[in-house]
This record gives C-alpha cells, structure tokens and sequence, in this order.
C-alpha cells in the first residue's frame, strides 16, 4: 500500500520544483579525483552544450560520466557510491574519492546567495560544490563560501539534496550498445525536452514583452 503524502510532504516538493520561468543550471566545470579509473591526479573537464569524451579504453571516460551522474542525482540511489567505484575497488581513507562540481545559476535565491560568486565582466553567477567519499555509500557534501573564500564544512548550496536535485541539470546516457530502438527512445526523449526549454524562453520574452507594452 502506498504511503499517503503529508501536508508537509506535498509542500515540500512544491518548494523543490523549479520554476518553470527560471532556466535550469548550466554545469561549468567538473573535477573528478581518485574515482575508478582516475587516480590522484584530479581531471578537470570543462564543460559546454557538446561535451564530446574520446579515448583509448580504461582513459576514464565511462568514469567521468559516472561521476557526473553520482553528483547530479544525490538525491537518489544512483547518488550513492559502491565499493567499485574506488580505485582498484579498494577504499583508501587517506586518498578519499573527490567530485567538485561548479555550476551556472540564473536565481541566486535558489541555492543561496552566500555561495553565489558572480562574474564582473559576463555577470554570470557561479556555485562551488564538492562531494568526498571515504566509504561507499553517500558522499558528504560541502559548499564554497564566497565571503570566507574556503569551503564551509558544516553545510552547502541548495540545502538538502531533495531540494537541488530537480534544479540541476539532468544526466542523459546513450550507450553505443543499446538497441537502436533504445537509442532512438533516448534521442526523442533528449529533443523533447530541449524543445519544452526553448518553448517556455519564448512564452517568457512574449509575456515580458506584453507586460512593456501595457
């Protein structure tokens, strides 16, 4: 039997949800440290609309699309680390895993203002973020606090990860080996909702533009 929802429950995930008028989050840069098959040395991958991975098997690119997949879904199972996804599947507490992520907001209320570093010249906004693993399971999440200019230990952007969860991008895997009926599901799914994220940026401008000429 299903569990019946809570006033508190329902006005939880309404204070979760998006809104719809605001553009979702635009991941910027991920930095990926002792996780599968990246070592010590930390990966840093800027990231644009096309990231396109290539390289030789075992290079680390199915770990860093993992390790993306693990930041943006903490509110989930698929959020959770397993023992093989330590190096050599061999946990090392001195060597914990390490998944920094920075993201481009466009509502400096939606993960708090005190994480927020704005650009002076492009005047884009800006959220640091970092995940450590020092066992499998869930990560402990810390925030870069711009004004102490260091990470704050004791908490982060968004709050829970209930809240950021459906504000940041969504994780889209295509695997090569899939069906092509598979592929062509996941391809159609991925236009889809382009098209729904162009569709309410011109609902937006025309309401915008009305309201001018009221």
């Amino acid at each position: 039997m299903a569990k019946k929802k809570t006033a508190n429950s329902v006005a939880d995930a309404v204070a979760a949800a998006p809104d719809p008028a605001v553009p979702r989050p635009r991941l910027q840069r991920l930095t990926v440290r002792n996780f599968r098959a990246i070592g010590n040395a930390p990966v840093t991958l800027e990231l644009a609309d096309i990231v396109v991975l290539v390289g030789p098997n075992n290079s680390g690119k199915s770990s860093i699309l993992r390790a993306y997949e693990v930041v943006v879904q903490q509110a989930s199972k698929e959020g959770e680390l397993l023992q093989e996804d330590f190096p050599n599947s061999t946990i090392d507490e001195k060597n914990p895993v390490e998944i920094e992520l920075e993201t481009v907001v466009y509502d400096a209320k939606a993960p708090g203002e005190k994480w927020i570093r704005t650009d002076p010249t492009s005047g884009e906004m800006f959220v640091r973020e970092k995940w450590t693993w020092t066992q499998a399971g869930k990560g402990k999440k810390v925030g870069w606090d711009v004004a102490k200019g260091d990470w704050d230990e004791k908490e982060g952007p968004w709050g829970a990860a209930g809240v950021a969860q459906p504000a940041r991008p969504e994780p889209h895997r295509i695997l090569p080996f899939d069906s092509p009926e598979k592929q062509t599901e996941l391809v159609v799914k991925l236009l889809k909702e382009v098209l729904n994220e162009r569709i309410k940026g011109i609902q937006k401008r025309k309401e915008e533009a009305d309201d001018d000429c009221k």
